[in-house]
């Protein structure tokens, strides 16, 4: 491919001292045949010799970035989405990577001819070692189910804030997500050049993509591998072992300015602003973003996202009930339960996450052995589709 060429996709790494496992990510990558893609790789300053191993990197196909100084995670991949020049683009994790036949997939399930702008695929998960705290002795699954289907984004971002289903069921330019570069531009064009309002990009870009299209496309296969990694962002934020690293990924988040407390502060009740769970975590993306209408921001939805946290994890009624204690509040709080179970059994009746009873394909293993790295994953994940 000639680099004056527009290639059909960007593959996109943003990297931190991410070293131990960057080339496994990028192996799964460039050992693609396809010559219809790009591989960028910008590395935020890292200093555990990022850089010297990059520089290694003779692949056509390859090109190596760097901002001029170290960034907040969303601001550094507001720069490498600029990067991009490819028609479909996602970013990828240092510790995620790309399922073998890759383009052979995207090419036979004719995402071209597919009336949106954005597409999500099913998880695939690989653990690397030092993750046992939060993950058990789980090292990898995969699993496919043949069902594919346009989903409604408003009624997507409902279940999300009720706690139905995780914003990983939403197109996000982030693993997993497969965003029309266009959609992108037209996006930040209509919210002031910024593509991401909100300091975690899966979340915020889950977010904004949802709010500014009708519906998206989701398919039932992986085709990517969604790692979990001692350095990855929310693992950290979650382990009382990591601390260290969460307080550099928020040292970084304030050196940019990347605080939205002051926003958040009239909107989600300061006990569980601090709390680590993925509804929060949406809730918050949602009344950050500059398209979010009022609906989204209304106390009627508010209530029922509380009602929805409470019915997910009884470690949330206490914290809820103590701050909305009146009359008035444990009513609106009853009524929002009262709809959030019905809405739940609507939900299973329609099995609307598109999986049936059992997958048609499935690898699951505790096997560190086995599965040493993602290497190995995408190895096995190969003879299954040989069978």
């Amino acid at each position: 491919m000639d680099m004056n060429d527009s290639p059909k996709f960007s593959i996109v790494i943003p990297t931190r001292n991410g070293l131990k496992y960057l080339p496994y990510t990028i192996e799964t990558v460039l050992s693609q045949p396809s010559q219809d893609f790009e591989l960028i790789i910008s590395d935020n300053h890292s200093t555990d010799g990022t850089a010297a191993y990059l520089e290694t990197i003779t692949d056509p196909r390859f090109r190596y970035v760097k901002p001029e100084t170290p960034l907040s995670m969303v601001l550094h991949f507001e720069f490498v989405i600029t990067q991009t020049r490819g028609r479909w683009i996602t970013i990828l994790g240092d510790d995620d990577g790309l399922m073998p036949s890759f383009f052979e997939r995207l090419d036979a399930l004719a995402i071209d001819t597919l009336d949106v702008d954005a597409i999500t695929f099913r998880r695939a998960y690989y653990t690397w070692d030092g993750c046992q705290e939060l993950q058990g002795d789980s090292v990898l699954y995969y699993s496919y189910y043949p069902k594919k289907a346009y989903l409604n984004n408003n009624i997507s971002i409902f279940l999300c804030l009720i706690s139905l289903i995780d914003y990983m069921y939403l197109p996000q330019l982030y693993t997993t997500g497969l965003i029309k570069r266009s959609y992108v531009e037209s996006i930040k064009a209509g919210a002031g050049g910024k593509f991401y309002y909100g300091d975690t990009p899966d979340a915020s870009s889950a977010a904004i993509l949802a709010l500014s299209a009708p519906r998206h496309y989701r398919f039932e296969e992986p085709l990517f591998w969604t790692g979990t990694s001692p350095k990855s962002v929310g693992f950290s934020q979650e382990s009382k072992l990591l601390k260290a690293k969460a307080l550099e990924f928020e040292s970084l988040n304030v050196k940019d300015g990347k605080v939205f407390d002051n926003v958040m502060a009239s909107r989600l009740d300061p006990a569980l602003a601090d709390i680590f769970d993925l509804t929060i975590i949406f809730y918050k993306a949602v009344q950050l973003c500059p398209n979010a209408g009022r609906m989204w921001k209304s106390r009627v939805v508010y209530y029922l996202f509380l009602a929805g946290l409470m019915l997910k994890d009884a470690k949330f009624v206490p914290v809820i009930m103590t701050s909305y204690a009146t009359g008035p509040q444990r009513l609106a709080l009853r009524l929002a339960r009262l709809a959030v179970v019905a809405v739940k059994r609507e939900f299973r009746r329609r099995n609307y996450d598109l999986t049936g009873k059992r997958p048609e394909k499935e690898i699951y293993s505790r096997d560190r052995h086995e599965f040493p790295t993602i290497r190995e994953g995408s190895i096995a994940v190969a003879r299954l589709w040989q069978r």
